[in-house]
């Protein structure tokens, strides 16, 4: 049976948008650590004060989740020298998650913990910047890497997967057959007309 389920996850992403003195780990921790590593495409940016993205998860390389929308709120202070580039809607993250003491899903570092897709391929990174020396092509290329070794396992969206339980749900009937409750219908039609004309017959003797 499917562990499907349409799930909303809240990631509390604590970002002060400065390079100094934030959790940050290199390219390789990055990838090896993740607990979780997803893919997904925005379907919705909120035009707020502090701006959220909604991100439906399609593809999962690591860990075990299903249907999944995933709600991320950002933040910044401004001290890097231009506002980093917020995803629009049906672009494509992939994104490096570990899991916190609640049990929820948390980004692996306060940057660098996200890379936009094209064709299967990091080609930039969300809320990136070099940090001591590792500077941002050395993530991309590390999760190049991963991309290409990995065997990534298709998620169904959340309207693909409702309709799959309803159609599991619905009775299945081949052409010209006659459903078990139409059938009994009619024997019983059958033998009240049977016992009709029997009576007939007799009151006519």
């Amino acid at each position: 049976m499917k562990r499907l389920g349409f799930l909303l996850l809240f990631l509390v992403l604590l970002w002060t948008g400065t390079v100094h003195g934030v959790d940050m780990v290199s390219p390789t921790e990055m990838v090896e650590e993740a607990e979780f590593i997803l893919a997904g495409g925005v379907i919705e940016v909120s035009d707020a004060d502090i701006p959220e993205l909604l991100v439906e998860v399609d593809t999962v390389y690591r860990g075990d989740i299903g249907a999944a929308v995933l709600r991320i709120p950002l933040t910044s202070s401004g001290q890097f020298r231009q506002e980093p580039e917020i995803p629009q809607a049906q672009e494509r993250l992939i994104m490096f998650f570990s899991l916190n003491e609640a049990g929820q899903l948390t980004p692996m570092a306060d940057l660098n913990w996200a890379g936009f897709l094209e064709e299967e391929r990091v080609t930039r990174l969300f809320m990136g910047a070099r940090y001591h020396n590792w500077d941002e092509s050395q993530y991309i290329t590390a999760y190049n890497e991963f991309l290409a070794e990995s065997e990534p396992k298709k998620i169904p969206s959340a309207q693909t997967d409702q309709g799959e339980r309803e159609q599991e749900r619905a009775p299945t009937q081949r052409p010209g057959e006659v459903a078990p409750s139409l059938f009994l219908m009619l024997a019983g039609v059958a033998v009240l007309l049977l016992v009709f004309q029997a009576r007939i017959k007799k009151t006519q003797r």
